[in-house]
């Protein structure tokens, strides 16, 4: 949820909101078309990126253990039992960063989903 927030909290001219000068001074004071071509896009870029690198890598891990599984049948003759146990064990799933990541997501894209319907896709 950072993410999002930050994109838009930089890139905010609140001088001209507030009338005062603010930490940040960006160039735009409301979401409007170049708002949407510039830093949107590169915000749906970046959410289809992290997306795609944080699914692709228990995706190929398990792919990594399924072919371990499948030549550690072919010698199961020539190895202990304990190298059998290493093989067959699943590997320690974070349930809590995981759930973080998947709800920070889902609510970067319902937040811009109102001016971008492709983060509906999300």
């Amino acid at each position: 949820m950072l993410s999002g927030v930050l994109v838009t909290i930089v890139n905010f001219d609140f001088k001209k909101i507030f009338g005062f000068p603010v930490w940040f001074q960006g160039k735009y004071t409301e979401f409007d078309s170049e708002w949407y071509e510039t830093l949107g896009f590169s915000l749906a870029i970046s959410m289809f990126m992290n997306i795609v690198g944080v699914g692709a890598f228990p995706l190929l891990e398990m792919g990594y253990l399924a072919s371990r599984r499948c030549f550690a049948r072919c010698k199961v003759d020539q190895l202990t039992q304990a190298e059998l146990n290493d093989i067959y064990d699943g590997y320690d799933v974070a349930l809590g960063a995981k759930y973080a990541y998947i709800l920070s997501t889902f609510y970067i894209a319902l937040t811009y989903a109102s001016g971008m319907p492709i983060m509906l896709l999300i």
